[in-house]
């Protein structure tokens, strides 16, 4: 397939997506059109879960499995980019690039089945539901998709990277996470008599500025680490003492040193923030995400598939995460971020791509497995 042909072909899979973005676990249309174009190209396929998708191209001779990940869920965002393919779902867009890694793999999936089995080993391919769950695709790797594979690769859009380029690293990657969850109870009353009730807004908001200490004063400098609250809901109307308040939040780190210490001060803050303030707490937090870990060896072949094809840039270590992570911890693989230009970040309601990326994306994909395999000259 020439440069024009499979630009062309991914490019069109990927608006589709994007008109038709769908959460995870109900990636229902998505994994329909990923089995026709698997089934247009005699592809063997099949389902895991309702709307998981795992292919494999079978080579012509002995050698490794080569796992190439995709995945597919869109976020419950409002789209504002006025793209004539904008999303169609209110509510709903892929604005973290799922819909260009899903039709970047079919993409990679054209390519290999050109090569007739003409390679040692096998390709399997996983086009995985619920990554934004942080970790729903957990499923996938408890359904067997890894046995009897040697490595694992994944692409991801990466904005603030440049058309023509891609990230290659070995080591770590992105940020383990974690979550916490408070919901905090107190006494209501009227609003011009706060003294007759508990008031759970001064506490919940306390709680809020301790908890950015632990990352100032708690955690050495030089460490990459995050505390972030992200909701905050409370009372009822303005001339009301409220009695209730929730807060969830999301933690994040690099160093596995860290793993146990953050979630343990982020609860004694909150638990000493409440007794201090005479609330009552239910607290949930712990750590779902390990960090993504990218093997030395494993970069060294996904730098050589990239050659001639793209230019390799560092970066620093993102403070994202991607239940990639699970894959990594029983393989050795890469985590790439190709190089999508764009002025707004993933998760943006802007968030747009440079599609002519995208050719280059699906192309290494292929040669990651061929060049891994020992099948790519």
């Amino acid at each position: 397939m020439n440069d024009e042909t499979l630009q062309a072909y991914v490019t069109e899979l990927r608006r589709a997506f994007h008109r038709r973005p769908e959460l995870g676990l109900k990636e229902f249309e998505t994994s329909r059109r990923v089995k026709e174009e698997l089934s247009a190209r005699s592809i063997p396929f099949r389902a895991v879960g309702e709307t998981g998708v795992v292919a494999e191209l079978a080579g012509n001779r002995p050698g490794p499995t080569v796992v190439l990940r995709a995945d597919m869920d869109a976020l419950p965002i409002q789209e504002e980019t006025g793209l004539p393919y904008a999303s169609q779902c209110p509510g709903v867009m892929h604005a973290c690039g799922h819909d260009a890694h899903t039709a970047m793999l079919l993409g990679a999936a054209a390519l290999l089945a050109e090569e007739g089995g003409n390679f040692p080993g096998a390709v399997r391919l996983v086009f995985e539901p619920a990554e934004e769950f942080a970790g729903a695709g957990r499923a996938l790797l408890d359904a067997g998709v890894l046995e009897g594979t040697d490595t694992v690769f994944a692409l991801h859009v990466a904005p603030n990277l440049p058309k023509g380029s891609v990230n290659i690293q070995p080591g770590v990657r992105m940020c383990g996470c974690g979550f916490f969850s408070a919901a905090v109870h107190g006494a209501g009353g009227h609003g011009s008599a706060p003294h007759t009730g508990v008031d759970v807004i001064p506490a919940a908001a306390a709680m809020v500025s301790a908890l950015q200490t632990v990352i100032s004063r708690e955690v050495p400098p030089g460490e990459h680490a995050v505390i972030s609250v992200g909701t905050f809901h409370a009372g009822t109307a303005a001339n009301i003492i409220a009695d209730e308040a929730k807060l969830t939040g999301t933690i994040r780190y690099h160093n596995p040193e860290l793993k146990d210490m953050l979630p343990q001060a982020v609860e004694r803050i909150l638990r000493g923030t409440a007794a201090a303030f005479r609330v009552e707490l239910e607290l949930r937090c712990g750590m779902g995400l390990p960090p993504v870990v990218n093997d030395s060896r494993c970069c060294a072949v996904a730098q050589r598939a990239a050659q001639g094809l793209l230019t390799c840039q560092t970066l620093p270590i993102g403070t994202g995460s991607d239940d990639f992570a699970f894959y990594t911890q029983q393989l050795p693989g890469v985590y790439a971020f190709l190089g999508t230009g764009g002025d707004r970040p993933i998760h943006h309601p802007g968030f747009t791509i440079d599609e002519a990326a995208l050719a280059s994306g699906a192309r290494l994909y292929a040669k990651y497995a061929l060049e891994y395999t020992g099948g790519y000259q």
